[in-house]
Parts: structure tokens; C-alpha cells; sequence
């Protein structure tokens, strides 16, 4: 039955999981990678300052862009049938499942990490299962309507629609938006790392937020100030603090968007600035530009 169901899924999970678990436990000392923490404290301002329910609403959004929204109809149509189903066929409840893991996820990360930036990427993994029951559930609610003028009309207007919205959303609009990320990349993070590969000694250290491009392209150590390689830098909170750590450990150079620095002060005076990109598509998108630093700890940099 149900219960010896949920016992064999739980263990099947269990051995699947185990080795994920087992490898943070001996590199972290926990169950979840040190990148936990470090993305836990950068978003805990945002935890701070909103409740619950507005990042619910927050991480709930990114994920209905574009055509799942004209599915929605469906997803709701799906599960009221599902529970109406329940009442005769408890094994029903198994095709809830799908919208259990969209629903636990969204949860989840509203509760502990409500990052809905960059398309809501933290929620990419909930997309297939809400694809799958809006596309049958609109299926089905189509099915069901087709003696009804206004339903049948209702009913092929929303499915129609939200093929168009994928066409349009995958095929145009999306295409332009991904040129664009590559773009922003590109001349942000890829083109500073490659000045640093060029330009900066690889025994010299530096201070990097944003450390992808420069661990593949200029290759060195590092002192990463989001803590995600760094995990002792999570528990600090004071900015002069991480100022004190960085001049303790002889930091040179600092690679980071203006938001990015410790206190967001780009007018420091013990930065120098090194390097920016000659790119434009981060500022045409609203964004910043990636900056590189000389840092200069008895403070006679006046830019």
C-alpha cells in the first residue's frame, strides 16, 4: 500500500543521497555544502525585512514567466480533480506528488534562501513538474469544457495563448535575454579575469565576490569575501571587520561590483581602481560595472 510505498521511496532517496551527504559531512562537517551558510548570510537582510508571505510571493513570481502563467488555470483544475479523486482512490494522492515538490521548493527557499534574482534560478527545478501538470491539467480542463460554448472558447483561448507564449518567450524574447547574460559575462567577469591573468602577479592575493570566472581564467589564491570557498568570512557581519581580515591576510587586489564591496563604499580611499571593462550591456540592463582594485591600507588613494 501507501505506507510500504513511502517507506521504499524514502529509503531508495536515502541511498541516493547518502554519498552527497557523507562528502559534505567530511569536507564541512554538515550535511549541506559551506556554500549553505554563505548564501544563508547574504540573504538574511532579506529575511530580515520581509515576511514570510511577501517571499512566498518573491520566489513565486520568477517562476510562472512567460507561459506557465496562462497554465495556472490547469495546475488548479489538475489538483482539485486529484483531490476529488482522493475521496474514492486514495493512491490518487500520488499525482499531488508533482505539485508537493513545487510547492515544498518554494517553501523552502522563501523560508531560508529568497533568492529570485537571475530568473529565478533557485526555482529552475520546480519548473518541469509545473509544466507537466499545467499541460495536463489544461489538457483535461479542455476536455471537460468542450460541450460548453463559453467554456470551449474559455478553455482553446488559454491553451492557444500559452503555446504562443512559449513560442515567443522561447524563440524571441528568450534568445535576446540569454545573448544578453552572455554579454554581461562576458565583459564583466570573463574580461576582468583575463586583466588579472595579464596583469596581476598569480602570487599576489586578492579578494574576489564574484570568483567563477576568475578560478577558471586566472587561476590563484583567493580570499573569497561571499565565503562560499571562504566559510570563516560567513559569520562576519561588520564591515570593518572584513576589512581587518583582508589587511591581516596581506590582500592586494579586489575584484567586485560596486555593491559588492565591504560597505558598498566605492569612494574608499584605500581603493585604487585598477581596471573596468569597456563593455556597455551591464549599464544598458540597469546593472554595474565590474570593478578591480588596488588596495592601498594606509588610505592615499583619492579616486
Amino acid at each position: 500500500g501507501i505506507v510500504f510505498w513511502c517507506i521504499g521511496a524514502s529509503v531508495g532517496f536515502a541511498i541516493f543521497i547518502a554519498p552527497y551527504g557523507l562528502l559534505n559531512l567530511q569536507l564541512t562537517g554538515g550535511l549541506l555544502p559551506a556554500t549553505a551558510d554563505a548564501k544563508y548570510a547574504q540573504h538574511l537582510p532579506i529575511i530580515q525585512m520581509t515576511t514570510y508571505p511577501q517571499r512566498l510571493l518573491l520566489m513565486f513570481i520568477p517562476i510562472i514567466a512567460g507561459g506557465q502563467l496562462l497554465l495556472l488555470p490547469g495546475v488548479v483544475y489538475f489538483a482539485f480533480m486529484t483531490l476529488q479523486q482522493i475521496r474514492q482512490n486514495r493512491r490518487a494522492l500520488f499525482f499531488l506528488l508533482p505539485l508537493f515538490w513545487v510547492i515544498g521548493l518554494i517553501a523552502l527557499y522563501a523560508a531560508r534562501l529568497p533568492a529570485s534574482y537571475q530568473h529565478g534560478r533557485y526555482m529552475i527545478p520546480a519548473l518541469p513538474a509545473l509544466l507537466v501538470v499545467g499541460v495536463v491539467g489544461t489538457a483535461q480542463f479542455t476536455r471537460r469544457t468542450r460541450k460548453s460554448p463559453v467554456g470551449r472558447i474559455f478553455t482553446r483561448t488559454v491553451a492557444i495563448s500559452a503555446v504562443l507564449a512559449f513560442v515567443y518567450f522561447g524563440c524571441i524574447l528568450g534568445v535576446t535575454v540569454y545573448r544578453q547574460d552572455v554579454r554581461i559575462i562576458n565583459e564583466e567577469m570573463v574580461a576582468s579575469a583575463q586583466w588579472i591573468a595579464a596583469n596581476i602577479p598569480p602570487e599576489e592575493l586578492l579578494a574576489v565576490h564574484d570568483i567563477g570566472a576568475v578560478g577558471y581564467f586566472a587561476p590563484r589564491r583567493i580570499l573569497d569575501i561571499a565565503g562560499l570557498v571562504n566559510p570563516e568570512i560567513v559569520p562576519i557581519y561588520d564591515t570593518n571587520a572584513v576589512w581587518d581580515m583582508m589587511r591581516e591576510r596581506n590582500i592586494r587586489y579586489l575584484m567586485a561590483f560596486p555593491d559588492q564591496i565591504p560597505g558598498s563604499a566605492t569612494d574608499d580611499q584605500r581603493l585604487c581602481r585598477m581596471f573596468e571593462s569597456n563593455g556597455t550591456t551591464a549599464l544598458v540592463a540597469g546593472g554595474a560595472k565590474m570593478q578591480i582594485y588596488r588596495l592601498d591600507w594606509d588610505g592615499t588613494c583619492l579616486n
